[in-house]
């Protein structure tokens, strides 16, 4: 039988009878680690760590995440806690026994392999060598599992020529087994079902659907761009760096739409200003990269050479900037409708960030040509975003009002990561194949009910025919799409990554962030309410000044006129030389004299008097309200 036809029966019977993925492949490994684990909480990066301990291969940190979701949320193993990190529930692990159970798989295999060369022996007379038979009997093994898959005996019907003298022997060895030798006989029933397991279980597309890939445009928004040129601290730039990396494999097209581009530009800009006048930023959140800057001490030239490498950097990666496509009125999207969408799951967003998310939601929908999409790898293009919040209310969005598509316009970077790590990425270690076999046999376990259910289905699909190892590709994917979208509904927090210390340093920041932000906040309004009476006090001492002075003037323009009009030198006399007339006169031809021979000004005087006099009150006022 057709190998993609047995891995099309387990997929379709796993998925039918509980709505089992690939990615629930892996749940009894999590269950293993998470009970052998010493501490009773764990980080996800500590999760990570020994995950690829124990499986024998790495996971990208986006696919871990929706891993420990998905334990979390469907099946109770932990608990995520305020920090971020991982209670473990005891009471809900299963019972597991995966290395136990994996060392006696390769022992029973390393079993049979004696028992095979002692076969070789007493029917051949061959004597082999122990060390060239690890070479090939289980890779030939592997290769005629196939068509075990129904049952062993079928090695009869299997014609194989003599001349192909490993292959043959082997095949012989196995049909001694079935009539002769029970123990050998179990031995390669369970190699057989580890086998067709371990194709599903390391799965990766075939390469024809992986090159569909190459035709699709990847966009990321502002903020995974700048953790993916580092301007952030690893545990936030290794996630996107991963990701990048995996399509850089792929010869996917990576894009930064040019507004996307002058976003980022743009926060850097402010931060180099901030650092020019201030001398030091004020991050708006844990984790940006004015926090980055802040941790890392940097200088506004720091920042300003950042500025100048951005494009450079961003190339360097195989992310390219393009103008987005131009409007088109048969593609015109309800844009207030999706604003209200967006703030519904983004409370404190600001106007133009909101308004940047929206022009480039409505671009991938131009670029889509308004159609909903099945299949992502040929989805045309696709945002990738680190905020699942507004993937969220985009999907919703959009399946609403244009058509459910199971690849999303928008998706996380974290659940993109989780599908196309799945698609396309071998994931299968540089390990003998019966080491393979015996990881997948011991994490899967399957029922002797579970595998006639599997033959069941097989024959069927068999049975049906014009089925092609694509179909089987395209099912895998339709289905984790369908489990990312369900996942979607269960609500995506914020990933905190790194160690334990590390996630304990973060909910620290985060919360002297938050006292920090409630200080500044307190400031502000007292600064605000000061500068409102200091303002109240200004217009008080304006008003007055030029009262003061308009009073003064006119004053002396009356003394000035009495002196001119009314005073003369014809009626000074001995009697009269201390009258107010003579006064006004005296007054008068001084300030005349003092006029003519320095400038002095009866304005300036005046002036000055208001001066000290408002200088006064103004003191007395803001004595009385600014204590």
């Amino acid at each position: 039988m057709e190998k993609f036809l047995v891995n099309m029966a387990i997929v379709k019977v796993n998925w039918d009878s509980s709505e089992k993925d690939l990615l629930d492949n892996y749940i009894p490994l999590v269950a293993y680690i998470l009970k052998i684990y010493r501490n009773d909480i764990i980080s996800l990066e500590d999760f990570k760590n020994q995950f690829a301990k124990v499986a024998e291969f790495e996971m990208p940190t986006g696919a871990i995440a929706s891993l420990l979701k998905r334990a979390s949320k469907r099946h109770g193993f932990i608990t995520k806690n305020a920090k971020g990190l991982y209670i473990i529930n005891r009471a809900s692990l299963p019972s597991s026994r995966y290395e136990e159970i994996r060392d006696n798989e390769i022992r029973k295999y390393n079993g049979l392999k004696d028992r095979f060369l002692e076969y070789c022996l007493r029917n051949y007379n061959i004597k082999l060598a122990p060390e060239e038979v690890d070479k090939y009997f289980f890779e030939i093994l592997y290769e005629i599992a196939p068509a075990l898959f129904r049952c062993v005996s079928d090695i009869d019907n299997i014609k194989i020529e003599k001349k192909h003298q490993t292959k043959y022997m082997i095949s012989r060895f196995v049909s001694h087994a079935y009539h002769s030798d029970q123990t050998s006989f179990e031995t390669i029933e369970s190699f057989v079902r580890g086998a067709m397991l371990t194709e599903t279980f390391y799965y990766s597309a075939p390469t024809e659907l992986q090159g569909k890939m190459r035709r699709v445009e990847v966009y990321f928004d502002t903020q995974f761009l700048l953790r993916s040129i580092g301007l952030c601290e690893k545990k936030f730039s290794e996630p996107c760096l991963e990701l990048v990396n995996i399509l850089k494999s792929m010869s996917v097209k990576m894009r930064c739409f040019r507004d996307t581009f002058d976003q980022m530009h743009g926060i850097l800009f402010a931060a180099s200003s901030q650092l020019k006048s201030r001398g030091r930023i004020m991050p708006r959140k844990p984790g940006d990269v004015w926090d980055y800057y802040n941790i890392t001490s940097a200088k506004a030239s720091d920042v300003e050479l950042d500025i100048a490498l951005l494009e450079k950097k961003l190339n360097k990666l195989g992310i390219f900037i393009i103008n987005r496509p131009a409007h088109e009125k048969e593609l015109t999207v309800d844009e207030k409708e999706l604003a209200k969408e967006i703030e519904q799951e983004i409370k404190f967003q600001s106007e133009s960030s909101r308004n940047h998310d929206i022009d480039c939601l409505t671009a991938i929908h131009r670029l889509r040509c308004g159609k909903p999409q099945k299949y992502l790898e040929s989805c045309d293009a696709i945002f990738i975003t680190t905020n699942t919040a507004l993937a969220r209310a985009s999907t919703r969005f959009f399946n609403k009002n244009y058509g459910v598509s199971d690849a999303a316009i928008c998706m996380s970077d974290q659940v993109f990561t989780t599908l196309v790590w799945l698609k396309a990425v071998k994931k299968a270690p540089n390990l003998p194949k019966h080491r393979l076999v015996a990881n997948c046999f011991a994490a899967l376990q399957p029922s002797t009910e579970l595998w006639l259910r599997y033959i069941e289905e097989a024959n069927i699909l068999k049975e049906k025919g014009e089925i092609t190892e694509e179909d089987y590709a395209v099912l895998i994917h339709s289905l984790e799409a369908r489990n990312r979208l369900m996942d979607l509904t269960l609500g995506e927090d914020d990933i905190i990554r790194g160690n334990v210390r590390d996630v304990l340093e973060e909910a620290k920041r985060k919360y002297t962030h938050e006292l920090s932000s409630q200080l500044t906040q307190t400031r502000s309004t007292l600064e605000l309410q000061y500068n409102k009476l200091e303002s109240l006090i200004v217009k008080v001492d304006n008003v007055l000044h030029r009262c003061l002075s308009i009073i003064l003037l006119i004053s002396w323009y009356a003394i000035l006129i009495k002196a001119i009009f009314m005073s003369s030198p014809d009626q000074l006399d001995k009697t009269n030389i201390i009258s107010w007339d003579a006064w006004a006169f005296w007054l008068f031809s001084l300030l005349t004299i003092a006029n003519l021979v320095s400038g002095y000004k009866v304005y300036d005087f005046c002036k000055n008097v208001a001066d000290k006099i408002s200088n006064i009150f103004t003191k007395w006022l803001r004595k009385i309200l600014i204590a």
